[in-house]
């Protein structure tokens, strides 16, 4: 029953994310990132913890490349063997990263753990 709940309201939400107008999706991307960077934790931080984002995901492009520039360390998640997931370090461009079980870059299996 959950799962199927869980189905139905996923199908909405992406049925509406699908709907939003090009312009409101830039201009909240943006302002998303702006926010980040006013971040006391974020400006404190030495990892930051990120997701390469697909589709309609709020885009992260440009906060994992501002976090290469100031030099923080930058762990995204990773698929496992089983479908389990971690986070490990990236340590090399991240247009070099090899494509996971769902075709998204991520970390490679010798990458350190966090």
């Amino acid at each position: 029953m959950i799962a199927d709940e869980k189905k139905a309201l996923r199908l909405k939400i992406s049925a509406q994310t699908a709907a939003l107008d090009e312009t409101y999706i830039e201009k909240s991307n943006r302002e998303i990132f702006e926010r980040v960077l006013l971040l006391p934790e974020f400006n404190s931080a030495k990892v930051v913890f990120a997701y390469f984002s697909v589709a309609r995901e709020v885009d992260t492009k440009a906060l994992i490349s501002f976090c290469a520039r100031q030099n923080k360390l930058l762990a995204l998640p990773r698929t496992k063997k089983g479908g389990e997931m971690d986070f490990a370090l990236v340590t090399a461009p991240t247009d070099t990263l090899p494509k996971g079980s769902f075709g998204i870059p991520e970390p490679p299996d010798d990458a350190i753990a966090v």
